[in-house]
């Protein structure tokens, strides 16, 4: 809502949880003009803040959940997301019943432990940002974020 209607700067950004065995990664993605690209990774960064820093309103919590619990009971009907569910607890070691309590669990989390998970799993001091663009347009902005490597179109360092 910040990047899109806010400032005006996309039509559409998107986030997902990318999980593997050992680590995951919050994605975040958008496509925004060159002029505006350095500012959206600011506002990007104020987000991540807000989510570690601030209490979610219970609002938008209810209505995450709502969506969480129906996607994952819709994605039931799937006979490969099952087996997918059935890798995942051996794979994430989770316990033998851990997707039949998981819209139970998931409705009884609140804003403080929802910010309580944030704050131990997001590490807004850890991150990578990728972007693709013009260099010359866009380097000289996201140098404030920290050093910038520009690769070329078979991704090999050309500075």
């Amino acid at each position: 809502q910040n990047i899109r209607e806010d400032k005006g700067y996309t039509y559409g950004a998107y986030s997902y949880a990318a999980n593997a065995a050992l680590f995951g990664a919050i994605v975040t993605q958008t496509e925004v003009r060159n002029e505006v690209t350095a500012a959206t990774v600011k506002e990007i960064f104020y987000e991540i803040d807000r989510i570690v820093n601030e209490p979610i309103s219970e609002e938008e919590l209810s209505l995450h959940r709502q969506y969480l619990a129906g996607n994952y009971l819709l994605s039931l009907e799937r006979a490969s997301v099952i087996a997918q569910r059935v890798q995942e607890i051996d794979i994430y070691g989770l316990e033998g019943d851990y997707y039949q309590k998981y819209v139970t669990e998931l409705a009884g989390v609140n804003s403080v432990r929802g910010q309580e998970l944030a704050a131990a799993h997001i590490k807004p001091n850890d991150l990578v940002i990728a972007i693709v663009g013009k260099a010359d347009e866009i380097k000289e902005g996201l140098m404030a974020y920290g050093p910038v490597t520009v690769y070329d179109e078979d991704f090999q360092v050309i500075e």
